[in-house]
């Protein structure tokens, strides 16, 4: 673990051998050093220049949104500490500074950190349990697939996820996200496929305050907001030209900057990519960039149609009565045999739902 600190904090021989602290000796190097690695928590002096402390914090709270921020200062202004507060920091130290009271402070962000993260894993798991076991798979190839993924999901390749509409590809991606090494950390999702061409660029890179027409603002892009965790780019298919090629450098350097900006911002982040359309059919149009298809095919996975699994189709059915039998609190405990006659004999062109 590590804290960064400007000021005159004790040594870091008072810290628990688990941190690794280090003291950037002024802002520049601070920013460098945020620029260049993550840290678990930040301590901030609160010194004579309060304009340069609040235009930093507010720095560090775009550039490191989810690390804890703490400040100290020999001051007894509340109204100062309250604003210190409302600024972004998790919790002020007042003087003296005491071993045990920093300690204690460094030690609470960080656990508050880590509960908050597995407060929003639970919440993102309560209503679907994200568990490969759990996954029906009656078929040779189902049962392979679900194999491979399982072993994908403890690496960091890229990977492209081909099939039709339905058959389950983000349930899929949020599976790999859940079992991986990121679980803790955020998933997000991106439909390619929902998002004008203007609007998705800003929604994946962010922009800048005055980028083009209407940008009143900084924004954070959804990138960014991933740091740690899981880009999901479901329907990457339908993402344009000019967007495959900036997304194929973030690719390929791990580093994007804001639309409108120059700051170079580091992409720690898995990539997942999914899409119902025939890429290499694509490729003969010009509708998608060979060399991104490439990149994006480190490990890929085509899931088969409920067609081309029909022995699933009845596990898969009684599996949803259960669920739907729960959720409106009806005891319905089979189906009638004219239902199963027709649930089996339907094509499911749609695959599976969203929902299911």
């Amino acid at each position: 673990m590590t804290a960064p600190a400007i000021g005159n904090l004790p040594p870091p021989d008072i810290f628990p051998s688990i941190y690794a602290v280090r003291y950037p000796a002024d802002e520049k190097e601070l920013r460098s050093e945020l620029r260049s690695r993550g840290y678990d928590a930040i301590v901030l002096e609160i010194g004579k220049d309060r304009t340069c402390l609040f235009r930093l914090m507010q720095w560090i709270r775009q550039r490191c949104p989810s690390t804890p921020l703490i400040a100290f200062g020999d001051t007894a202004d509340v109204a100062l500490a309250v604003k210190v507060m409302q600024a972004g920091a998790c919790d002020f130290i007042p003087a003296p500074f005491a071993k045990e009271k920093i300690i204690h402070a460094v030690s609470k962000a960080i656990e508050n950190r880590s509960l908050k993260n597995e407060r929003d894993y639970l919440r993102r798991s309560q209503d679907v349990i994200y568990n490969f076991q759990d996954i029906i798979a009656e078929t040779p190839v189902m049962k392979e697939i679900i194999g491979n993924l399982e072993k994908f999901a403890m690496n960091e390749s890229l990977i492209l996820m081909t099939g039709e509409t339905g058959t389950g590809k983000s349930f899929l991606a949020g599976t790999l996200h859940f079992n991986s090494l990121r679980r803790h950390c955020p998933f997000i999702i991106i439909n390619c496929a929902n998002i004008s061409e203007t609007l998705l660029e800003s929604e994946l890179f962010g922009h800048e305050k005055g980028a083009f027409t209407g940008a009143d603002r900084q924004r954070i892009g959804r990138f960014e907001q991933a740091k740690g965790g899981t880009v999901f780019l479901d329907e990457i298919g339908e993402m344009s030209l000019s967007l495959q090629a900036k997304l194929l450098r973030v690719l390929d350097n791990k580093k994007f900057e804001r639309v409108g900006g120059s700051e170079t911002i580091d992409a720690d982040v898995r990539f997942i990519a999914a899409t119902n359309r025939n890429l290499e059919q694509c490729i003969r149009e010009g509708k998608f960039r060979e060399d991104l298809y490439y990149r994006l095919q480190i490990l890929s996975v085509r899931l088969p149609s409920l067609r081309e699994r029909r022995v699933c189709i009845l596990p898969l059915a009684c599996y949803l009565l259960k669920n739907i039998s729960r959720n409106l609190k009806k005891d319905i405990s089979a189906f009638s045999p004219k239902v199963l006659k027709k649930i089996q004999s339907y094509s499911w062109p749609g695959n599976i739902s969203a929902e299911a």
